[in-house]
């Protein structure tokens, strides 16, 4: 009975006596709350309707509370209150299944799988009957999405079973790897053709994972639901066999690899010519002389091998699109050929600049070699995520940086600059000109820096290449004396290392957003408060005296060579500091008085204590040195962790 909004008590009797007059009717009234006077007039008003109606004998009225005071405060009496038992953990569970799976429409094996995951919710939910209605809506909607798809979903495994082998149970993908297994298999059907594949393939695994056909763990990893394999009709024993239909390989770590005594001989792989996807985390014995018969092949990714050999005829796989193999042994001349390459792994590959589709290329090596010169990246524009260049040195001008064209690459968001084999006491004004030529990716958010020997020449990177870099890291610039504006150039960095920067003497600001700095072995950067600088002698004096007393508990943890290295680095600080960096004699009668590496252990420590003092003297004499001051806690007010590792002791903050 549909009462309406009814704004008099007499328009209520009205419509009650035509509804009920001459009728026998229960009244059910769900989920009575009482808790006011406003809801005791509404009672009485309601009774006193039903009071005049002309019903038979017999009619009823079922209130339902949640309240114990609810009943009476309506009128009822005592002995017509019932209290409701708990439900029997059986009855939850039927109440549940209820909500939770259609009555019909449902195969009856998984029907019991589904049962048997109800059950399991069902004892987290305490009874609740409340929760068994949410809960069990809430999984309804998602099983009826998944028996809509359901016989569009069983063709697919069906289709995958019969050519592939099934993925084994378990199975944890990245996202990029189970995206590359679809574009192999031809499952990935762009409606626009200027659509790239990867971002068709990524919809479609957002569209599975929020149907539960894929889960996604913490990790960042996935895995195929396991009712998919209740879904899936299962592939008979003697089919996998059939080597010659296989179009999917996966030898996972843990699996069992063919053998003689399963009657299949490692030269079956030679049957193996319709693969298109070939996983290996294991090494199988001969397999690489069939690989360059699998011309069908788009995915050859090998790892957990010692070394992997790759013949010549791999050259000659048109239609690799992604090739992975860690360990691999030098790798064929003719690579170069495989211009349908996305994906590469290993690097040192000559005349890579061919390979115009290349989208993932994590490591490039420059030599001073025909076709392995820096210019090789210049067309190479699709390449995307991170991207380390090694062995800069080996750069010869700073035309050689521009021509490899970095700025046009806008889809690497991570770059890693490399230079080694080069004395940490040189100033190469090269190094600075090569680094200023690499002008930057517009999209860049995470920059490393390791081995740069430029001085005080920082490059000029317009601030646009600059301010979206949340991630700067530092390491090894030996010569690097003091950094540029942080705020200006970095104001979007919230992580910066500065680690064994031997030289640098000044940080003058720190980005904005900064969140944590990390620095390591730079001893010659010296941080002083405000508040130092103000102290009184007598508590300088205290401080220092007080260190003294701590260090025998800290050296038993330090290795003498590591305390004699400390101490030299302290010497070349106080030296610069005073500007006698240049004063050899003096230098050469501080070493005499230097104990040797072997020297007793007492007279390292009791050096190294005293040179220790002698710093910190020098930087108590201070008088308010911009470069030596920490920015107040205004000017990186997110700053959260700061870890510091100096020429005697780390230190781990949380600000």
């Amino acid at each position: 009975m549909v009462v309406g909004d009814l704004d008099w008590p007499e328009e209520l009797r009205l419509k009650m006596s035509t509804k009920l007059n001459s009728k026998m009717f229960l009244l059910v009234i769900d989920d009575v709350w009482c808790d006011g006077e406003d809801h005791k007039n509404n009672w009485d008003a309601l009774f006193r309707c039903l009071s005049r109606c002309c019903c038979l004998l017999g009619s009823k009225i079922l209130v339902t509370s949640q309240t114990d005071d609810a009943p009476r405060k309506i009128g009822a009496a005592g002995e017509n209150i019932y209290r409701l038992e708990e439900l029997r953990e059986d009855g939850f569970l039927d109440l549940f299944i209820h909500y939770a799976l259609p009555s019909r429409g449902m195969d009856s094996s998984v029907r019991e799988d589904l049962e048997e995951k109800c059950r399991t919710i069902a004892k987290k939910l305490n009874k609740d009957a409340t929760a068994a209605e949410i809960v069990g809506e809430t999984i309804g909607m998602k099983a009826a999405e998944l028996l809509r798809s359901r016989d569009y979903l069983r063709k697919y495994l069906r289709t995958i079973a019969e050519k592939d082998c099934l993925y084994p149970k378990g199975y944890k993908f990245k996202a990029l790897e189970l995206v590359q297994l679809w574009m192999a298999q031809g499952f990935i059907k762009p409606d626009d053709q200027n659509e790239r594949m990867e971002d068709v393939g990524n919809d479609y695994l957002e569209k599975l994972v929020s149907r539960f056909y894929i889960h996604q763990s913490h990790d960042g990893y996935y895995t195929l639901h396991e009712l998919l394999y209740s879904l899936a009709t299962k592939v008979p024993a003697a089919s996998v066999f059939e080597w010659k239909k296989l179009r999917t390989l996966i030898v996972a770590k843990g699996e069992s690899a063919p053998s003689e005594e399963e009657n299949i001989a490692t030269g079956v792989f030679n049957s193996l010519q319709k693969l298109r996807v070939l996983v290996l985390e294991l090494n199988l014995e001969n397999l690489a002389e069939f690989i360059g018969e699998m011309k069908h092949l788009r995915v050859l990714q090998v790892s957990g091998t010692s070394e992997f050999v790759l013949l010549e005829s791999v050259s000659t796989l048109f239609q690799l699109e992604v090739l992975e193999v860690e360990n691999a042994s030098s790798p064929p001349k003719f690579l170069n050929n495989l211009v349908s390459l996305r994906y590469l792994r290993p690097p040192g590959i000559a005349d890579i600049g061919k390979l115009t589709s290349l989208q993932g290329l994590e490591y490039f090596q420059v030599r001073k070699e025909r076709g392995c010169e820096l210019e090789q990246l210049q067309n190479l524009n699709e390449l995307r995520g991170c991207l380390r260049i090694d062995n800069l040195e080996n750069v010869e001008s700073k035309e050689s940086a521009i021509a490899a064209n970095l700025k046009e690459k806008k889809h690497l968001d991570t770059l890693q600059l490399v230079w080694r084999d080069g004395a940490d006491s040189v100033n190469s004004t090269m190094d600075a000109e090569i680094l200023e030529g690499l002008q930057l990716p517009p999209n860049l958010t995470s920059l490393h820096l390791d081995g740069y020997r430029g001085g005080r020449l920082w490059p000029s990177w317009p601030e646009n290449q600059t301010s979206n870099v949340e991630v700067l890291a530092l390491r090894r610039c030996g010569m690097l004396e003091e950094l540029p504006p942080m705020d200006q150039l970095y104001p979007s960095c919230r992580s910066l290392e500065l680690s064994h920067l031997s030289r640098l003497k000044a940080l003058h600001t720190l980005p904005p957003r900064l969140r944590k700095i990390a620095i390591f072995r730079a001893p010659f950067l010296t941080f002083v408060t405000k508040e130092d600088l103000q102290m009184r002698p007598a508590d300088k004096r205290s401080i220092i005296k007080d260190t003294r007393k701590r260090m025998p508990k800290w050296f038993p943890h330090q290795h003498q060579e590591s305390l004699v290295r400390n101490e030299r680095e302290m010497r070349n600080f106080i030296a610069a500091t005073n500007g006698s960096d240049s004063n050899e004699a003096s230098s050469r009668k501080h070493d005499e008085r230097v104990p040797a590496a072997d020297a007793d252990i007492t007279a390292v420590r009791e050096r190294w204590l005293e040179m220790h003092e002698r710093k910190m003297e020098l930087i108590y004499s201070r008088r308010n040195e911009a470069k030596l001051l920490l920015p107040l806690p205004s000017l990186c007010s997110g700053l959260r962790d700061a870890i510091l590792l100096t020429t005697h002791c780390r230190h781990a903050y949380k600000l």
